[in-house]
């Protein structure tokens, strides 16, 4: 699972109980969020493809994607996950 916070020390604070049998990797956006906040659209493109070479490398079969993050548009990173999840499955 991977998840976009805007601080990890506050999620790991709110979420201690971590599941050693699945692999969580916890990706802070703030501060490229804070210099491109004039410009949202450009860095959920960004961030897709970024998560998109970071399942790559990590070589992540399925992957699960949340956001902690109330004013970034989903829409583009989910695609990437469903596109590696589909293309994993067949």
């Amino acid at each position: 699972m991977v998840i976009v916070v805007t601080s990890i020390q506050d999620y790991m604070d709110e979420n201690h109980k971590l599941d050693p049998e699945h692999r969580l990797i916890v990706v802070d956006i703030s501060k490229t969020l804070q210099k491109m906040s004039d410009n949202l659209a450009l860095f959920e493109l960004i961030l897709a493809n970024d998560l998109h070479l970071l399942f790559d490398v990590f070589w992540l079969e399925e992957v699960e994607v949340r956001c902690e993050v109330d004013s970034l548009n989903m829409n583009e990173i989910h695609k990437v996950a469903r596109a590696r999840n589909y293309s994993r499955a067949n």
